[in-house]
């Protein structure tokens, strides 16, 4: 059971971000083979993929104010081990987790200025 109820506006924002970046970032590298002939678009569906299950892992542990913060140091721990587990030789998925690290940050920004 959760300790904390995360607001479900807040929920939405950060799947929002998740679902544009992935659909910018496949757009981007658009299944074609890169010069080291692998396909980074699969590696934009997996590091989202990552970026979601990684969400899901947090919510509830901490109230709001705290829920932004939390998922990018999860997602810098996600980074390595997306290093890891993945051949990513053009770094495009670990860009992408950047790219969402960077999102949420715009995010965390404005919500804390909204208080």
């Amino acid at each position: 059971m959760p300790e904390f109820s995360n607001s479900p506006e807040l929920i939405a924002k950060i799947q929002q971000l998740l679902a544009e970046i992935e659909i910018k970032n496949a757009k981007i590298v658009g299944g074609v083979y890169s010069t080291s002939g692998h396909n980074n678009e699969n590696l934009v569906y997996r590091a989202v993929g990552v970026a979601r299950y990684r969400l899901q892992e947090i919510l509830g542990s901490c109230d709001d104010n705290a829920l932004v913060s939390s998922y990018i140091k999860c997602l810098n721990t996600a980074k390595a081990e997306f290093e890891q587990n993945n051949y990513d030789p053009d770094g495009v998925g670990v860009g992408t987790l950047v790219d969402v690290e960077l999102a949420l940050k715009r995010l965390q920004k404005a919500f804390t200025d909204n208080d």
